[in-house]
Parts: C-alpha cells; sequence; structure tokens
C-alpha cells in the first residue's frame, strides 16, 4: 500500500491539512502527522489508520498506471452523460447600446459595422428551435435559454426578444438574461409574462467609477438607469445577479460600492446576488488594465478577506470549484474537463454559426457547427469535446489532474496554439488559496 497519486493535502490552517482524493471525492480534515504518514512505510504504522486512509482512498494498492486507466473507464460514460443536457446561449445580435472601455467585442469590430449588428430574423429563430429540438430531443428537463449577446435587450429588438420567449416558453424554457440593464423598463413586461430563472446586470462602482467606464455611444453615463433598472426587477422579486468587473482601475473603490449597495439593502435581499469578477486581458481584447488571471485568484482573495466586502458580496462567492459543494456535504464528480465549453455548453449567434465558448464566439478558427439553414457540427466539435486531462499528455501524469480539468482551453489556444495543451498556474492558486480561504470563511 501506498499514497494515492490523486491524493493532495491542502494546508487549511495550523496544523490542519484537507486531505483531497480526487478520485474517490473524499475529503477529510487531518493533522500534519497524518500527512507525513502518507509519505512513510504504511505498513509499520496503526492498522486503523491505514484501514480508514484506504477506504477513503488516499491509499491504494494501484499503480499510477492503473489509477489513471481507472479513473478513464470511470470518467467516460460520465462525459458522455454530462454532454447530453445542452447549455443554449442565444445571441440575437453582437450589436450593443454601450461602449464599455473593457468590452470583449473590440477584436470583433475588425469584421465591420454590418457584422455586428446583423440581427436574427424571426425566420432564422425558427431554423434556431429547430436545431434545439434536435439537441433536446427525449430530454426530461431542459435547461434556460440564456440571452446574451452584443446586448440582447435593445429596443428595437423587443418584438424579435417577445418571439423567442413566448415560442420557446411553449416548448419548455425559462429564461435567463445576460444584459448590461439599462433598458429594464421596456423589458419588464416581458420580464413578467413568461418563466424567468433571473437576470445578470453589472455595475462596476459607484456612479462617477461606472460612468467612466460603461458609457453610451455620445460617451454618456449609465449608473442612474441601471440602478432604476435594479430597483424595478426588485420589486417584482425576479432574481437579479450584480456582477461587478474588477480591474486595476475600479478595485480601490470597491468599499464605496459596498456601502453604496449596504444603502440600498442590496446586500440582505434574497432576490439580489452581488459578486465580483476580475476582468482578463485574453477576453477584453487586450485591455491594459486587466488583471493576469494567474494573479486574479490572489486578488479575489484579498477583496474578499476585506470584513467591509464580505457583507456585501459574501453571497456571491460560490462555484470557483467543485470542491466547494464537497465541504458542504455534497457529492464529487472528478473535474476531468475544466468547463462546460467541453461538454455541453453552446452559443448560437446571429450569423446562424455555434461556438463553444464566450471568449470564442465569433472567432471563425472556433467555430464548431451551425444551425442556418440547419443543425450541423464540424471537426472543430469535435476537439473542443476531446479536450479533457486524458488528451492532454501533461495532464495524464499530473497529481492535480482531477482537480483541474485541463484549465482554460481558450487561454491554451491563445497561447499555445493548440487545444491539447495545460494551463495550470490558475488552477494551483485556486486550490492554495481559494480553497483554505472557502474552508475558514464558510466551515470554521
Amino acid at each position: 500500500m501506498k499514497k494515492s497519486k490523486y491524493s493532495i493535502p491542502l494546508k487549511v490552517d495550523e496544523d490542519k491539512y484537507l486531505l483531497i482524493s480526487s478520485r474517490t471525492g473524499a475529503v477529510d480534515l487531518v493533522d500534519e502527522d497524518v500527512v507525513e504518514l502518507l509519505y512513510t512505510d504504511l505498513s509499520q504504522k496503526d492498522l486503523s489508520i491505514v484501514e480508514f486512509l484506504t477506504e477513503r482512498g488516499h491509499i491504494t494498492d494501484l499503480s499510477p498506471e492503473e489509477e489513471l486507466k481507472e479513473m478513464e473507464e470511470f470518467c467516460t460514460p460520465l462525459h458522455t452523460r454530462f454532454s447530453r443536457a445542452k447549455t443554449h446561449i442565444i445571441i440575437p445580435t453582437y450589436k450593443c447600446n454601450l461602449r464599455c472601455t473593457y468590452c470583449w467585442e473590440q477584436l470583433l469590430h475588425a469584421k465591420g459595422k454590418d457584422w455586428i449588428e446583423k440581427t436574427l430574423s424571426f425566420k432564422e429563430v425558427d431554423l434556431l428551435f429547430e436545431a434545439l429540438r434536435r439537441l433536446d430531443e427525449g430530454l426530461p428537463r431542459k435547461e434556460p435559454l440564456i440571452y446574451f449577446g452584443g446586448e440582447p435587450m435593445l429596443p428595437e429588438n423587443i418584438e424579435l426578444i417577445h418571439y423567442m420567449m413566448r415560442e420557446g416558453t411553449k416548448k419548455g424554457y425559462i429564461h435567463y438574461f445576460v444584459t448590461n440593464g439599462t433598458n429594464i423598463p421596456v423589458f419588464l413586461p416581458l420580464l413578467r409574462q413568461y418563466p424567468i430563472l433571473g437576470v445578470q446586470i453589472t455595475v462596476d462602482g459607484t456612479q462617477p467609477v461606472h460612468d467612466s467606464r460603461r458609457k453610451g455611444p455620445k460617451g454618456e453615463g449609465t449608473f442612474q438607469k441601471i440602478v432604476e433598472g435594479i430597483e424595478l426587477l426588485r420589486t417584482q422579486k425576479i432574481k437579479t445577479y450584480i456582477r461587478v468587473n474588477v480591474d486595476k482601475l475600479n478595485v480601490n473603490s470597491l468599499q464605496d460600492l459596498a456601502a453604496f449597495i449596504k444603502e440600498r439593502g442590496w446586500h440582505n435581499d434574497e432576490s439580489i446576488t452581488a459578486y465580483l469578477v476580475p476582468v482578463f486581458p485574453h477576453g477584453c481584447g487586450g485591455y491594459s488594465k486587466a488583471y493576469k488571471k494567474e494573479a486574479s485568484m490572489t486578488n479575489l482573495v484579498s477583496l474578499w478577506s476585506q470584513d467591509t466586502l464580505w457583507e456585501v458580496f459574501k453571497r456571491g462567492v460560490t462555484d470557483f470549484h467543485p470542491l466547494e459543494s464537497v465541504l458542504k456535504g455534497g457529492t464529487w464528480s472528478p473535474r476531468f474537463y475544466c468547463c462546460q465549453a467541453h461538454a455541453n455548453q453552446l452559443f448560437f449567434d446571429s450569423h446562424g454559426k455555434i461556438y463553444p465558448c464566450w471568449e470564442a464566439v465569433g472567432e471563425d478558427e472556433h467555430c464548431i457547427g451551425q444551425y442556418i439553414p440547419e443543425l450541423t457540427f464540424n471537426k472543430t466539435y469535435k476537439k473542443w469535446m476531446q479536450r479533457t486531462v486524458f488528451a492532454i499528455e501533461k495532464c495524464r501524469t499530473c497529481d492535480y489532474a482531477f482537480l483541474c480539468g485541463g484549465g482554460c482551453a481558450y487561454v491554451a489556444y491563445t497561447e499555445n496554439e493548440t487545444l491539447f495543451a495545460p494551463v495550470c498556474e490558475f488552477t494551483e492558486r485556486v486550490l492554495k488559496e481559494y480553497i483554505p480561504f472557502y474552508y475558514r470563511k464558510f466551515l470554521t
């Protein structure tokens, strides 16, 4: 018997470790003596401790190669099952009524105004729903339709969105909007008429900070409109997610934003969840004030550690890593791919193209298929679906493989011109900084 390759100790406090088996999903709080024991001759140790560690998967008689083979046999059918129910994200148009300083669409504007402003027609929406029918046929439950952009809530497209919501509801879907929030009054009747999972709106600071970043086409501010929109949603108890994009320009103003949110009572309203998200340069056209992804987790943990920010944003501190659910008593599934882009996530754009990832939309090399004139997928789709830790050579020998999933494919392609390269440092920081932080904040 020896230590399992996939049993990882993470120090969470003085002389306290989370001993994590990414093979079995066991997470045990142990002291330093138990961690040291794993690296010694186990045959000479207390039998009861050895039996416990064996039962939990921390020690094994399998070789590393046998453990990997066992995991591959276990995960392959899981991948098929996880890929069945698709999450459909619809981009009715890439057009937007704002000119945000860090806009992720900046590189797409090189395609020209006509390309950006192309909007789905009613006939094309019918073709979209035919594609969704084929993709979701036989499912007992359908995932929500997510409206993305560009900006999905443009007043000139209200009849189109009404048609999509009406037809989608008939077909058993509920709806979720990712919007800049400037036109909530116009769209509120639709949000009241049809089943809504929620609305995501971005607020980047108090009025002076927000208005310097998220501007209208003439440079006008948007803060007041957005606040009014959030209050309207609140009166209807429509679940609202306030996203705060954090970069080097607004990070020092977050205390003021937290005070504003508390003054409004949003932090205690169950229908509102505010959360912080770092801005990355690769997702925003090389925006110079963005945080490098590998350093972003350190930055977030530092922000959350401030009590005044924690009080406001703590409900939005979730879903950074599957270990969270295990620490709260949930079940474990090995992370053998990084995100839904390699399983069940599909973006349908206004040109009839399909993409796997929001950062990749509009980029021809990442187009995985089309739904106009009919649904077809190409070889690129197969590559995105094949990107698991089993297909990345370095991941096959990595102890952290099933806690990581190989990292972001879009970053891998940007930096290495291949999907099948690992992106490691961000995951290491999540495990060594965020998980101990999460344990101390939520479980002690």
